[in-house]
């Protein structure tokens, strides 16, 4: 009996099985004693300073933890609990409480609820595997899950970590299929009976074959080395490379279209329609080379759709908007002009507006950063210039250029142009007299017409937005001419040019006096010879009605 340890009766070492120990010295007289590990009823021992106590008959131990004594234990006792954790393995399924393996846990036939699908089952080891068919409500692994056989789950399936499928023939889901990282089909393409592919973000790459036998609808970029379509291709914006692309009726784009070249085509065609041709979004960014006037001007500019300040082609009969509601285009106002240098500002058939008013381009600017909606707008005429520059208020060389596609060229100040082969030159028409409109702007013509009789002497400066220094090169010539309502006491026998008085030749002599009848005309030749100097050669005729 050396290996009793002096227990008398079943001591705990003579069981393999795990336990749970306990021992109190009790203080006092003391009856109850509180096992804090649980126990099950029949299931625990009960020793008193080393001898086995009977249960039932020396103690009560019905649950709850609490073993009461049949006679209360002396002040000094010692009292030892063991309870046994043991159970049989042939009845795991008789097992109320948790289940819990420390080691691996191997099961060679099915993991089935008695009654059917439905009850969670919880693995928080490394790993699991399945040799046969499997039907779970709830499996949470740590590690990697192996289902050799066919796994039937009622509920959801969360996969925080990669889903591998190997050897697997089809994948059937009645609802959506979502993959976070993107989808990669290494052979065998992609085939959808209805319902479409939607691609909300990110890139989706074809290298094989696209075979669409519905409508293909993208609203982002696409970028397409090969496309060749019986049909019409729609969208709203082309850009890149297009080389390749062709299709045996028609391609349809609402936006900007961008090919590194189009040909083999049988004509363009551009209805009017009944609202804006087109709305270009505009931002301001640095520019690149890419940029027309690179290196030239202020160094940001303009972006249209993405575009870096394009050349556009426009269509008469139509509204383009260029809206510059993005904060980037703050001081940034887009102003048509005549030329690059925004030299003259052009005005047919362009408008302006901030939040909603109708503005001309000076109070557009001021009321500009003010703004959140603000756009220019320009209704292309036939009498519209054939090139037009959008430029920046305040800045040079943001933007590019347009075509209107019209019959009228533009070859400088004066509104010179050239109309089906015939020279037309506009003329100012003033419904008041020279002695008081006696700023001559070249802009408005270079022939102005003053309606009310003359009644004073004057000497009207010839000017123009910018300045004739500014228009004119050296050796550059120009003609302005003045008809006015004669009278004996009004005549003018000097000019200026941009305010200043200049060297002038006057044919028999600068006019002393005026006429008494008809109407006066005044020819000047001008003539720039160097920086801010001019040579006038003038004359006057004075002419009666028959």
């Amino acid at each position: 009996m050396a290996d009793r340890n002096g227990y008398i009766g079943r001591a705990p070492g003579d069981s393999t099985v795990q336990i749970a120990r306990q021992k109190w010295t009790a203080s006092g007289v003391t009856t109850n004693f509180t096992f804090t590990s649980g126990y099950t009823p029949g299931l625990i021992d009960v020793y008193l300073n080393g001898s086995k106590l009977i249960d039932v008959e020396d103690y009560a131990a019905s649950g709850g933890g609490v073993i009461s004594l049949g006679t209360p234990a002396a002040d000094g006792d010692v009292v030892e609990a063991v309870a046994y954790k043991a159970f049989n393995l042939g009845l795991v399924n008789q097992t109320t409480g948790d289940f819990t393996v420390g080691g691996n846990l191997s099961v060679t036939g099915n993991i089935v609820n008695p009654s059917g699908i439905g009850t969670d089952y919880i693995i928080t080891g490394y790993a699991a595997t399945f040799n046969n068919t499997t039907n779970i409500k709830t499996l949470n692994v740590t590690g990697v899950s192996t289902f050799a056989g066919k796994a039937n789950f009622s509920g959801d399936v969360a996969i925080g970590g990669t889903l591998t499928y190997e050897d697997v023939t089809n994948i059937d889901s009645v609802g959506l299929i979502t993959a976070r990282a993107g989808v990669i089909v290494v052979g065998g393409g992609v085939s959808i009976a209805a319902g479409g592919l939607n691609v909300t973000a990110g890139v989706a790459t074809f290298t094989g074959n696209i075979d669409a036998n519905g409508n293909l609808d993208v609203d982002g970029h696409t970028d397409l080395d090969n496309v060749n379509v019986a049909g019409a291709i729609t969208a709203t914006t082309f850009s890149g490379n297009a080389t390749g692309l062709s299709a045996t009726a028609s391609v349809n784009s609402s936006g900007v279209g961008t090919f590194g070249s189009l040909g083999g085509y049988n004509d363009s065609v551009a209805g009017i329609g009944s609202t804006f041709a087109q709305i270009y979004n505009v931002k301001v960014i640095t520019k690149t080379a890419d940029h027309r006037y690179y290196g030239t001007g202020e160094s940001v500019g303009y972006t249209l759709d993405g575009i870096e300040s394009p050349f556009i082609t426009l269509t008469p009969g139509r509204t383009y908007r260029f809206l510059q509601n993005d904060s980037s285009n703050n001081s940034h106002a887009i102003i048509f002009y005549l030329e690059a240098a925004r030299n003259t500002e052009y005005t047919g058939g362009v408008t302006y507006y901030a939040d909603g008013v109708k503005t001309t381009s000076a109070a557009y600017d001021s009321a500009f950063n003010a703004a959140s909606a603000r756009w220019t707008e320009i209704f292309v005429q036939d009498s519209s210039p054939q090139v037009l520059y959008y430029q920046c208020y305040n800045h040079g060389y943001m933007g590019n250029a347009v075509s209107c596609n019209s019959n009228t060229v533009y070859t400088g100040i004066g509104n010179t142009v050239m109309l089906n082969g015939f020279l037309k030159e506009k003329v100012n028409i003033v419904n008041g007299k020279l002695s008081e409109n006696l700023q001559i702007n070249l802009d408005d013509g270079m022939i102005h017409h003053f309606r009310v009789q003359e009644s004073a002497t004057s000497t009207p400066n010839i000017m123009s937005n910018v300045g004739i220094n500014t228009v004119m090169n050296v050796g550059d010539t120009l003609s302005v001419s003045l008809a006015t309502s004669s009278h004996s006491s009004a005549y003018s026998a000097h000019i200026t040019i941009d305010g200043t008085a200049v060297t002038e030749f006057w044919n028999g002599g600068p006019p002393s006096g005026g006429n008494s009848a008809g109407r006066d005309l005044y020819t000047y030749n001008i003539t720039k010879m160097d920086d801010a100097q001019f040579i006038v050669y003038g004359n006057v005729n004075n002419y009666t009605s028959s």
